[in-house]
């Protein structure tokens, strides 16, 4: 068991979610949407996407690997968030949903949390990946957002930092978490006329004041006072991303994007240099009142995903001084980083087969962290990561400027360094079989992953065609 978090924080959390629940699903109504119908056009892909990682999983059991611990979960989480997608709720609701069901994992997950919780993370995030690429029913990632956050930061709690700084870490942002789960709730009401800005900067100081008083009042931390004054500075951070975002009547530019990735980066600069990964952490927690994905969606990812990261480099890197970039397999790896996300955000952008797209997406983005760890090691696949989330995260912004368009699927890029990160974690120990490994053993790994690819291709060339073929050969009654 990991009853890490203050019961006095984590019961008025429950209790108030469960609420903001509640008066959402009853006052709204939102229950009179739910059609279980659409489950009848999401099996396939889902099957598709989620069968195959979950057999590579199992087949860990074959060497004694310790990722194969993780297939329950990964199957579990994945399912529960098709089944809330794909029923008609809502995405706040469905954000709310998992968020719970993840603070209760994390409360009752087995002392080896390790791959439960990686596999839950992976869970999610394919299955978004696959619910985004397809537009089953709409890509968005704000629903995703507050449970990679809440799951990444009883990851880092647990590898990061000592038991007592990890328990104060938790409450940290758990208390953040509760905090914008209550302005989400109330800001559509103020909101409607904010001309100047004032209720804004009203919210955001309300923010931090509510936190402070959670840390204070709660959590006795007496010492993180301060942190309290960066939750109100990512609050209004997050405003002001919205504003940019929503700029209807102007077209996508240049320097709206250079104007997201100056505040995202002096917010990311200040995080690090005072508060560290919990930092980081708190700043991601305070995106969760974005009620639409945008920017501060896409830096909220960012954020959680930088953590997992560190917390890859902190256990299995063997350089104490962190990753070092002029190591020659290092190098490459960070342009290996680079060409993948401009080669997916490229792919994106041209496929107009969207299964083919979410097959080259996740096997991509699956084969590559684990293929660094085993033919390379610990300090390259590190630089891969780097790579492949600054990279994200600059596409991302700079994308409505480049490829002339909103946000909308070249936002996904935010899932591959939280998805490469989470698959570089879980394959950890192929690093040391790797490290072991002859010339015939790696190159039945090159074989291996030849097979993998080719039995992608086919599924992706066959299973469309045989849909195209059912389609046509189906007599027209319509008349």
């Amino acid at each position: 068991m990991n009853n890490a978090i203050p019961n006095l924080l984590l019961y008025p959390f429950l209790a108030v979610t469960a609420l903001v629940l509640a008066s959402k699903v009853i006052g709204g109504k939102h229950w009179q949407l739910l059609d279980i119908r659409r489950l009848k056009s999401s099996w396939l892909p889902f099957l598709l996407g989620v069968a195959p990682l979950t057999a590579i999983l199992l087949l860990g059991n074959i060497g004694s690997l310790g990722f194969a611990q993780a297939a329950p979960y990964f199957v579990g989480a994945s399912v529960i968030a098709l089944l809330l997608s794909q029923i008609g709720f809502p995405a706040e609701l469905r954000s709310l949903i998992l968020l719970i069901l993840s603070v209760g994992l994390t409360q009752l997950c087995p002392t080896e949390y390790n791959q439960p919780i990686l596999g839950t993370l992976a869970g999610l995030l394919v299955w978004k990946t696959i619910e985004n690429l397809l537009h089953k029913p709409e890509s968005r990632l704000d629903d995703i957002t507050p449970p990679v956050v809440w799951l990444s930061t009883f990851y880092w709690a647990k590898v990061g930092t000592n038991e007592a700084n990890g328990v104060l870490c938790q409450g940290i942002v758990l208390g953040t978490l509760l905090v914008s789960i209550c302005i989400r709730w109330i800001q559509p009401a103020l909101l409607t006329s904010d001309k100047v800005y004032l209720k804004r900067l009203l919210l955001s100081v309300f923010g931090g004041l509510a936190l402070l008083c959670l840390i204070t009042e709660l959590l006795l931390g007496v010492k993180l006072q301060t942190i309290a004054a960066l939750a109100g500075g990512g609050y209004l951070v997050t405003y002001l991303l919205q504003s940019l975002d929503s700029g209807h009547n102007e077209a996508p530019n240049l320097a709206r994007g250079l104007k997201n990735i100056l505040l995202i980066g002096i917010l990311t600069l200040v995080a690090t240099r005072l508060f560290g990964m919990q930092g980081l952490l708190v700043l991601a927690a305070t995106t969760v009142i974005a009620p639409t994905s945008g920017a501060a969606v896409i830096a909220g990812l960012f954020w959680a995903s930088r953590v997992l990261l560190q917390a890859y480099v902190l256990q299995y890197n063997p350089n104490v001084t962190g990753i070092n970039l002029m190591h020659t397999y290092t190098t490459a790896a960070m342009y290996a980083g680079v060409l993948l996300v401009l080669v997916i955000s490229l792919f994106i952008k041209e496929i107009k087969d969207r299964r083919l797209l979410s097959a080259i997406f996740l096997a991509s983005v699956c084969i590559t962290p684990c293929a660094s760890n085993y033919f390379l090691h610990s300090e390259p696949t590190g630089g891969l990561l780097i790579s492949i989330g600054v990279t994200a995260v600059l596409i991302a912004l700079l994308s409505p400027a480049v490829y002339q368009s909103r946000l909308t699927d070249q936002e996904n890029l935010m899932l591959v360094p939280a998805l490469a990160t989470t698959l570089g974690l879980m394959s950890q120990e192929l690093i040391g079989l790797g490290d072991g490994a002859s010339v015939h053993d790696r190159a039945l790994a090159l074989l291996g992953i030849g097979l993998v690819l080719l039995c992608i291709a086919l599924i992706s060339h066959f299973v469309p065609s045989l849909q195209h073929n059912r389609r046509i050969s189906a007599p027209d009654l319509s008349g």
